[in-house]
């Protein structure tokens, strides 16, 4: 995150996730109002790499995905800056300067 991807950030983790190709509600759920992350491996993980597990977690918990209701759409809140919901199309707007 830090405006690089998690694939840059944790590429041995992404080189052995289940699925490269899901999508957002394939590796997690909604359980009371809050979203758990599920993620899956291709093979049982090596005691090195748990600790990237950590990290990525870490990173995850710090950002919360809210949930719309029926025809959800994909959201982020960032709670280390100001209390903004952002789109996806949004926040892929303004990657791209596109105001």
């Amino acid at each position: 995150m830090d405006n690089e991807s998690l694939k840059k950030n944790f590429p041995r983790l992404f080189s052995v996730f289940l699925d490269v190709g899901c999508t957002l509600s394939q590796v997690g759920a909604w359980n009371d109002n809050y979203w758990s992350w599920k993620l899956g491996w291709r093979r049982a993980l090596f005691m090195w790499e748990f600790s990237q597990v950590d990290k990525l977690s870490q990173l995850l918990d710090n950002k919360r995905l809210v949930e719309e209701g029926e025809g959800m759409v994909n959201k982020w809140i960032w709670r280390d800056a100001m209390p903004i919901v952002y789109t996806m199309k949004a926040t892929y707007n303004h990657l791209k300067g596109v105001e």
